[in-house]
């Protein structure tokens, strides 16, 4: 959430401290307490959602945003912080004093303008594929009417093909369009994507997802390889479909022509791990974990194709859904394609089954 007040971070608790805030300025006085101090302070208080003051004086309120504590701290609530230590500090360590349901107001303001920030982040380059695949689905539909006009008994059996062959694209373009949807839904409105649990068979979902793909790779000359098999289900949402989804895809965009996506599962009774290895643009390691945030796209990757940097991002957040470990890989050996280096590629699941 923006720092609308002084915030400080898990990770900062003991090196950096908190930063200043967009309405007010960390205190002075907080910029050179004794840091050991501050820091128990805040583990202290880090699963304790509310109001509390520091050993300094100082208000710090913890709330839950998205499943992770934020500790807005260095604030001068009335019946919380202690006056008769902040007055006593210079003009620059005693920030105005206000009342615990105007910070709570505030924050939840900026709270709605940010879920209107994600929504249209989200929802104008989704609207912009659908038009595209909606395009896509014209377009082949024409075509294969076209085709079916000149079917008669004594018709060649290659128009036929040439139809089924439209079809399977349409069916692909259409089920493409169901899964930006369900991903806008996921990602602009949880509360409605978590409506119901099913029982889910892994390697079916991966195999529908494949055959629903199996055009778009054709037209690319990329081959989509399923390694393996599991019959293992696990308990999950319905969203869970645009988890292999969006992995396959992002493999098939920034795979060059004439290379192979390789879906290998292994099931050892207690662990179900799905290895989805492609050939794509070197992803340094420090970006191993960045790749996950959401509109980040890697550094050799954002010159090759056009993308939202949202793909990865909603893996992950399925992935958290349903207790599943996501992790990254790309080799370090990497050859030069087009000035950009490519190298393996390697999104590893690990689905807990046992």
């Amino acid at each position: 959430m923006l720092p609308i007040f002084p915030v400080i971070s898990r990770d900062n608790f003991d090196d950096a401290g908190p930063e200043s805030g967009i309405l007010q300025e960390l205190p002075a006085y907080c910029r050179k307490a004794d840091r050991k101090t501050c820091a128990a302070h805040y583990h202290e208080i880090e699963d304790k959602p509310g109001f509390h003051c520091c050993p300094f004086g100082y208000a710090s309120l913890v709330i839950n945003n998205e499943g992770k504590s934020e500790i807005f701290t260095g604030l001068n609530v009335s019946g919380i912080s202690k006056q008769d230590q902040i007055q006593r500090r210079s003009a620059d360590s005693r920030p105005p004093q206000v009342t615990p349901s105007k910070i709570q107001s505030q924050i939840e303001q900026v709270r709605q303008y940010e879920r209107v920030l994600i929504t249209e982040a989200v929802s104008i380059p989704i609207v912009h594929e659908i038009r595209k695949l909606n395009g896509q689905i014209k377009s082949q539909t024409e075509e294969a009417i076209r085709v079916a006009d000149r079917i008669d008994s004594t018709s060649d059996s290659g128009d036929i093909e040439f139809i089924k062959y439209r079809l399977q694209n349409i069916f692909a373009s259409s089920s493409l369009m169901s899964v930006r949807l369900n991903a806008f839904d996921l990602t602009t409105n949880a509360e409605l994507a978590l409506s119901g649990i099913r029982r889910i068979s892994i390697h079916k979902k991966f195999s529908k997802v494949v055959k629903c793909l199996e055009t778009l790779a054709r037209q690319r000359n990329q081959r989509l390889r399923l390694k393996g098999s599991t019959y293992a289900h696990i308990e999950g949402y319905d969203f869970f479909d645009i988890l292999p989804f969006v992995i396959i895809e992002n493999a098939l965009k920034y795979t060059p022509s004439d290379q192979n996506i390789d879906i290998n599962f292994n099931d050892d009774g207690k662990f179900v791990e799905i290895d989805i290895s492609s050939f794509g643009p070197t992803l340094n390691p420090e970006e191993f974990d960045d790749v996950f945030t959401r509109n980040y796209r890697g550094v050799n990757a954002k010159d090759i194709v056009s993308g939202t940097g949202l793909g990865l991002y909603i893996a992950k957040l399925i992935c958290n859904y349903h207790g599943i470990h996501i992790s990254i890989h790309s080799g370090l050996n990497s050859v030069d394609v087009g000035g950009t280096p490519y190298s393996t590629f390697d999104v590893k699941l690990t689905i807990p089954i046992g």
